[in-house]
């Protein structure tokens, strides 16, 4: 918990980095502000081309919820102490602001007591803190929460996935699968690409299965469809749009992934061959990774996932990610937008301690 509270300081340091200037900084800000706005007065869908484009809205959504509780404390406070000094409210979009800046702080230093679970499943009590740590250092994390947008919501539900498909794993509860398809997909609402963590409650559901047998068997299909009905419950109450216009707002949903697949990089064109697409996206963004978590921590964790998958079968549940984010969400993104990788941050620092510890 002593790390919880460093990453916090750590992260709540400079929050109004841009405020102070008049300026928003990330280009999505207002988007999300604007959609928590609308969710607040109970407008859940708009036309494509207005404010609601297909983005994915969970972070504006929570935040509508936090500003209502606040709202409604600061009325019961003031009405029990008996103020009734008449004053001009601040203004609703920089508090909503305030709100999402400071819920992602709070979220992503909570990610790295999750972490920590996670880690001493996977490597042990004490090289779990080391993971811990490095994670509470993280530089893009850190940066990615002091922006009201969906990305430090994304990697702690992702996390939080990763560490329930490992309980699914080593102990296969019925909770364990609720909970990873739960979180699964938050992680979904806030950025689309957090669904990439089905994949490890997948991988996590085959290897626990000691034969085909058993893993086609009765007991194995009914977790199958608990995680099916899950899924199902969860993605429309997440995107409450979904629920106002069903058909309207997954085909935005499935029109913003498919425009955002076609991120640009030098080179690459719609006749360029996917191989060779992938190639240069690939190239492009890996710098990335190297400039934050520096290069020797890069080439541990890349080795580091080859290590998993000839060790523990817990490390590859979480190597899963980090190897289909690499083959699918790196290569489909421009190199500009790194906080779109807080995703599997915290498993790639995990796979580097992996190959630490089996020194």
């Amino acid at each position: 918990w002593g790390l919880v509270v460093v990453a916090l300081l750590i992260r709540s340091y400079g929050m109004s980095h841009d405020l102070d200037l008049g300026r928003i900084y990330h280009p999505d800000t207002p988007k999300q502000i604007r959609a928590a706005q609308r969710f607040e007065r109970g407008v859940f869908f708009s036309q494509l081309g207005e404010d609601y484009d297909g983005y994915p809205l969970f972070t504006s959504l929570m935040a509508a919820g936090v500003h209502r509780v606040v709202m409604a404390t600061t009325a019961a406070v003031k009405t029990q102490v008996g103020l009734h000094a008449v004053q001009e409210d601040p203004d609703e979009l920089i508090v909503l602001e305030w709100i999402m800046r400071i819920m992602n702080a709070v979220l992503s230093s909570l990610a790295v007591w999750v972490m920590f679970c996670l880690a001493r499943r996977v490597v042990g009590p004490r090289m779990g803190l080391v993971a811990a740590a490095l994670f509470c250092l993280s530089p893009l994390d850190v940066a990615a929460c002091h922006h009201a947008s969906g990305d430090s919501a994304a990697a702690f539900f992702a996390l939080v996935s990763l560490l329930f498909s490992v309980r699914i794993y080593q102990r296969g509860a019925a909770s364990d699968y609720v909970v990873a398809a739960v979180a699964c997909m938050c992680s979904f609402a806030a950025k689309y690409h957090g669904a990439m963590t089905a994949f490890s409650l997948i991988a996590a559901h085959i290897l626990r299965a000691q034969s085909f047998k058993e893993l086609f068997g009765l007991a194995s299909i009914r977790r199958a469809l608990l995680v099916l009905a899950t899924v199902v419950i969860v993605f429309f109450l997440a995107n409450p749009a979904t629920l106002v216009r069903t058909s309207e707002a997954i085909q935005q949903i499935l029109d913003f992934v498919s425009n955002a697949s076609r991120g640009g990089v030098m080179g690459v064109g719609e006749s360029t061959p996917r191989v060779v697409a992938w190639a240069l996206r690939v190239r492009a963004n890996l710098p990335v990774f190297a400039e934050f978590m520096t290069p020797l921590m890069l080439v541990l964790s890349l080795v580091g996932i080859g290590v998993a998958f000839f060790t523990d079968k817990s490390r590859r549940v979480v190597a899963v990610l980090p190897v289909v984010y690499l083959l699918f969400g790196l290569s489909n993104k421009t190199a500009e937008n790194a906080v779109y990788s807080t995703v599997v941050t915290p498993s790639l620092f995990l796979m580097g301690v992996v190959l630490i510890s089996e020194l």
